[in-house]
């Protein structure tokens, strides 16, 4: 299979944006893209006769729109001008016909191509992992806030409600367990290989100071923290007592927001990492393999 064949498989179906004539008073899409250049290209190899190669511009022009009309016309397809999924489609799939130039190659070369996967990737950009890894704590974070009347406080170990549904069923947890349980839950629903904050491989075992261990110090004063981020609470980093994490971005006594699971009547929202005396800083976990 060659890298243009791979190309294909992977963009067959992945249209960007519509295009739409210049007498679509009620287009919605763009009439001057990059996309239109691989159109035109399309068009140009497919019917020379019509639309003559030459140096294309990002106008969807009268003229690449009536031949896109004339295609739609000889395929079937309502005849509208307009460049949508069903007309890409069918061009992703055509051939040049027989007697003219390039006959029984594709009508999307290789530019084109490249073109519409550029395209797609500027309009449908792919998040990394970490931002996935965040975003998803900071939903499941918000969730457990909601669930809280089914959730009740325990410090009971090994951690059993990491492999419950806990949108589903009522568990208890205690402040690490919820930091524990977020990234499980994460790396479940992401399909992302989140390190077990406390490196035990998620063994249901793990304390605050199991979590301060394997997690890299940030300081006291910061400009912001990000999702994932823990502020911990004690006499020392020696002894811990308690554990937040940070679900929402921001200021780290401002806009940002963490989930706090230290009492019964739990979890909850806090709005600052110094809402205790016994603040000790942030720290930030690995979470990402």
């Amino acid at each position: 299979m060659t890298k243009k064949t791979v190309l294909m498989m992977k963009i067959r179906h992945d249209l960007p944006y519509p295009l739409y004539p210049p007498w679509d008073s009620e287009a919605r899409g763009p009439t001057k893209a990059p996309l239109v250049i691989a159109v035109k290209r399309v068009a140009s190899r497919l019917r020379p006769d019509l639309f003559p190669w030459r140096k294309f511009d990002e106008h969807y022009s009268r003229p690449v729109a009536d031949v896109i009309k004339r295609i739609q016309r000889q395929a079937g397809i309502t005849p509208t001008g307009s460049y949508g999924k069903e007309t890409h489609a069918f061009l992703l799939k055509a051939r040049i016909p027989k007697g003219k130039p390039h006959y029984g190659e594709l009508a999307y070369d290789s530019v084109a191509l490249a073109i519409l996967e550029q395209e797609w990737q500027r309009m449908h950009p792919v998040k990394d992992a970490l931002t996935r890894v965040r975003d998803e704590i900071t939903k499941l974070g918000y969730m457990l806030i909601e669930r809280r009347a089914y959730i009740s406080y325990s410090q009971t170990r090994p951690m059993e409600f990491l492999y419950v549904n806990p949108f589903k069923e009522r568990f208890r947890a205690d402040c690490s367990g919820i930091v524990t349980g977020l990234c499980k839950w994460a790396r479940t629903s992401t399909g992302i290989a989140i390190p077990d904050p406390n490196g035990r491989g998620y063994d249901g075992f793990g304390w605050t100071g199991t979590l301060i261990n394997n997690s890299t110090s940030l300081g006291r004063y910061l400009e912001h923290v990000e999702v994932g981020d823990l502020a911990f609470y004690g006499r020392h980093t020696g002894l811990t007592a308690h554990v937040i994490m940070c679900v929402k971005r921001g200021t780290p006594n401002g806009t940002a927001e963490y989930i706090s699971h230290g009492r019964q009547i739990a979890p909850e929202l806090r709005g600052r990492a110094t809402y205790r005396k016994d603040f000790l800083g942030i720290w930030r976990l690995r979470l990402v393999p």
